[in-house]
């Protein structure tokens, strides 16, 4: 009877529940459908003694090598290889949580923060809502970004190093690792956060440009020693073709 429902109207929806929703949705569909089924053909691979650089069971066979999620090249991620799935992944996130906070400390100490407000900043930066947004979600964001405050301990360096070399050879493994930690996307974030460093790098002008001449060298030895992941995830990238939802 409309008359009976005009006196009882139905409850007001709440607009928040379809993002609800949605983010619940996208969480369960990733790490069901494809981050946990690409780690386990990895770990099973391995313990197999076989290296997991071919994955046959889609379509006619994709190069692993391709799938930023496994991180099959980043010496971090291999403790999950060796242990059970779940164990393992767990090991490996906490690892990066912790060099996160470790990172982060070293960052404010080489600012010339104290000691306590380093410290705080390392409890925030470590556990921010966006890292457990996606240790939920996907895994491979927070891995790159607990490598970037060490990265950028590197490049401010470099400024006024006596021993150039030394900060140099760190932002180069810090910059392969962060291309070989997780989606390549990411890892091109953390170069632009660590190009804008080096722009606003404090200096004399001849000083300066020996800086960013030493950061430009990294920076190529970095992505030269990532190509091992960077050149098949291109070619593959190449050849697909991702529709929106």
């Amino acid at each position: 009877d409309p008359n009976i429902a005009a006196l009882h109207p139905a409850p007001e929806r709440d607009p928040l529940d379809r993002y609800r929703a949605y983010w619940a949705r996208e969480m369960n569909e990733d790490l069901d459908l494809f981050v946990w089924p690409d780690h386990e053909f990895v770990r099973r691979s391995v313990r197999a003694g076989a290296l997991p650089l071919w994955r046959p069971h889609i379509f006619g066979g994709v190069p692993e090598a391709a799938a930023g999620s496994p991180t099959i090249f980043s010496p971090l991620s291999w403790p999950a290889f060796v242990l059970p799935l779940v164990a393992g992944r767990t090991v490996v996130l906490f690892l990066h949580l912790l060099l996160a906070g470790v990172g982060f400390y070293v960052f404010a100490v080489d600012r010339r923060r104290s000691r306590a407000a380093a410290a705080l900043g390392a409890a925030v930066y470590m556990l921010n809502p966006i890292f457990a947004i996606y240790l939920n979600k996907e895994s491979d964001f927070v891995p790159v970004f607990a490598l970037a405050p060490l990265a950028l301990v590197a490049i401010r360096r470099l400024f006024d190093s006596p021993a150039p070399w030394r900060p140099a050879a760190a932002l180069a493994a810090l910059t392969a690792l962060e291309l070989l930690s997780g989606n390549v996307q990411f890892g091109l974030y953390a170069l632009a956060m660590q190009a804008v460093a080096a722009l606003l790098g404090r200096g004399r002008d001849g000083q300066r440009a020996a800086a960013w001449g030493w950061i430009a060298a990294a920076t190529v030895v970095g992505v030269v020693a990532a190509s091992i992941q960077l050149l098949p995830v291109a070619e593959v990238a190449a050849l697909a073709a991702r529709t929106p939802d």
